[in-house]
Parts: structure tokens; sequence; C-alpha cells
């Protein structure tokens, strides 16, 4: 069924309805939970009160959309979360905490990034590497890459195109989402 006729059949009050939205969205909704407050218990209670308030209010009014509504919805829990938790320790310190580890992930990500770029390069036929280092490593244009290797300019962008080409393909492998 698609989102529209799951809406349908929960404004009917259909629990089938219900827990087939509850199936297709709560992992979901807890990995995106769970990435914004980094507790697993907070964040399952976040979710189950999402779907709890989605089956009160099923009447209240008809959804249109389903999954924004589910993930709005999340949100304004974990925004409630973080509101309560400064109550408890001081709004300063969550928030450096969460900068740090944001930027060690991206540190992180940021390293593995260069390692498959690196890593494509290298498996590029030798005169494409050559090419695309002149251009990308060296910053020469592709005039000068022409004149020094003696090739056409056109043939100088086929092979930038190509390395080009090839690393999205290979970067498409961490990056699927």
């Amino acid at each position: 069924m698609t989102d529209q006729e799951l809406c349908l059949k929960l404004y009917e009050g259909d629990k089938k309805a219900f827990d087939g939205i509850y199936r297709k969205y709560w992992k979901r909704l807890f990995l995106y939970v769970y990435k914004l407050s980094g507790d697993r218990y907070q964040s399952e209670d976040i979710v189950q009160e999402v779907f709890v308030k989605l089956w009160r209010r099923r009447q209240a009014k008809k959804i249109n959309q389903l999954e924004n509504y589910l993930f709005k919805s999340a949100k304004y829990g974990v925004s409630n979360l973080i509101r309560d938790r400064k109550i408890s320790f001081p709004l300063e310190e969550y928030v450096s905490n969460l900068v740090e580890e944001v930027n060690a992930d991206l540190l992180m990500e940021e390293k593995e990034t260069e390692r498959l770029i690196r890593e494509s390069i290298s498996s590029l036929p030798s005169r494409c590497q050559e090419v695309f280092i002149m251009s990308r490593d060296n910053f020469q244009s592709n005039q000068e890459i022409a004149h020094q290797l003696n090739l056409s300019v056109r043939t100088v962008e086929t092979q930038i195109h190509k390395a080009l080409k090839f690393i999205k393909k290979n970067l498409g492998q961490i990056y699927f989402w």
C-alpha cells in the first residue's frame, strides 16, 4: 500500500494500516532519533510516543505527507528531550560534546573519502592518472597539460572527465544514501 492509502485506512481506524505504518517507519525513525539524541532508550521512547500520538490523533487530522509528518514529530520529540535535559546539566556542555562528536565523525568521514579518492586515482590507467594528477594536484591548466604531454586539449579534457566519472562511481560505494 502507498502512504496515502495507509493514511486513509488509518483515518478510518484500520489497525492493520497502523501496523503497516509502524513496520515501514519504525526502524528509520529510530535511527534518525538515535543519531540526533545519542541515547538508545530515549530514542525508543520518542519513536514510541510518535506512534502513540499518530494513533490517538488519527481522526483529528488527515495526513497528506506521512513520512514528513512522522519525521517532524520525531524531531519535535528530540527537541523536547534536549529542552528537558538542560535542567539536569548545562546546555553548553551538551552542545560542546555534540560538536566534538560531530567533528570526530566528520574527520573520520573525510579521511575515508580521501582514501577512496586516492585508491580510485591509483586504479586509473597510467595516462589518465597522470593527466588527472597534473590537473588536480598540480593545478595545471588543460592547455599546460596538453603541451607538456604532447596531447590535444580535447584529449586532456576527456581524460579528466573519465577520471572524475570513475572516482564518482567509486565514491558511490560509501555515499549511496
